[in-house]
């Protein structure tokens, strides 16, 4: 419960699948890198982290190219100020649920979406969101994606 650097954490591991939902992280700033390069990962439960403090998130999924399905719903992202490379190469990512996460404008998303499956399904929290995220996608040319305001 003390934690505040999760960086890197789970970095290369050969697991295929955590369940982190019993993770205390309502002290952690810092969770960049921390899945980086996890190729074998396919699924992963982080639907009960607390974030309220972190600022950090670049790197957190680079790399995991087998990982299907990802829930960062209850993410609360307000603080953060740089999810660079947060997904790259995340090329198997089925579907996205990103419904109430919601980036400052001021934050930092280089190469976010890069080397993402192009024909990923992702829930948002509202019409702007909607815009934002396609208009993301399209900057890494991927024109296919499915992007749905939640209900």
């Amino acid at each position: 419960s003390q934690v505040a650097n999760m960086g890197w954490m789970f970095e290369n591991t050969g697991l295929t699948g955590l369940d982190l939902s019993h993770f205390d992280t309502s002290n952690v700033v810092t969770m960049n890198g921390m899945f980086f390069n996890s190729k074998n990962l396919r699924w992963l439960d982080v639907s009960t982290f607390k974030t309220t403090k972190l600022t950090r998130l670049e790197n957190f999924l680079e790399g995991c190219s087998s990982l299907v399905n990802l829930d960062i719903s209850n993410f609360d992202v307000s603080q953060v100020t740089n999810i660079s490379w947060m997904l790259k190469n995340c090329s198997s990512l089925v579907r996205l649920n990103l419904d109430n996460v919601v980036f400052s404008e001021e934050t930092e998303a280089l190469g976010l979406f890069e080397g993402l499956n192009p024909n990923i399904y992702i829930i948002v929290e509202d019409v702007a969101s909607q815009e934002a995220v396609i208009n993301l996608l399209n900057g890494f040319g991927i024109t296919t994606a499915t992007v749905v305001v939640a209900n």
